[in-house]
């Protein structure tokens, strides 16, 4: 009896013949349990593609976020190296030493210049021919700087022994115009 008084109506959405009291009402219409497990279905998957763009969009935020902060510590790097770069080729150009001119030495005004060279020629002679020079002479050209012969004249030197000898510088007074020495 129960059975012939069971009323049936049909689904909203399939169509599907279901009991009225198994029936679901959702918006003032009647759905079977299976439509409306397929609608929330439907309704969770559009929940969660939502919260899944909603999740990707604010990592695709933090990301550019991070790529711009990155990129700012990379260029402040950047300019801090090339003011450190530049900073250091300024110090360096500021204790950078001047070049070294080269002097030419006038050996016939510059005597005890010459006195120097020329014992440093006396003491190279010695160490290859094993005994001293017999006059300042003998010196030139391979043991004295080109020139230097033209001031021999301004010196005198004498041979004591094998291994001893004197140089002294002429005054100028003590040189006759020929440029010879005045010797006894």
């Amino acid at each position: 009896m129960k059975q012939e008084n069971a009323k049936y109506i049909d689904c909203h959405i399939c169509g599907t013949s279901i009991l009225e009291q198994c029936a679901i009402e959702e918006d003032g219409q009647f759905l079977c349990g299976e439509c409306v497990i397929n609608e929330t279905k439907k309704e969770v998957n559009v929940v969660e593609e939502a919260k899944k763009k909603k999740r990707e969009e604010e990592y695709e935020i933090e990301r550019q976020k991070l790529i711009l902060k990155k990129k700012k510590q990379g260029v402040i790097v950047l300019v801090v190296s090339v003011i450190v770069l530049i900073l250091s080729q300024f110090v360096m150009k500021l204790n950078q030493p001047e070049p070294v001119h080269s002097v030419t030495v006038d050996y016939t005004k510059d005597l005890y210049a010459a006195k120097s060279l020329i014992t440093i020629g006396i003491y190279k002679y010695m160490s290859e021919n094993e005994q001293l020079p017999i006059a300042l002479d003998k010196l030139a050209p391979g043991y004295v700087p080109i020139g230097l012969d033209e001031t021999f004249h301004s010196f005198k030197y004498i041979k004591l022994n094998d291994e001893l000898y004197e140089l002294e510088i002429i005054p100028p007074s003590s040189v006759s115009q020929t440029g010879e020495n005045d010797e006894e």
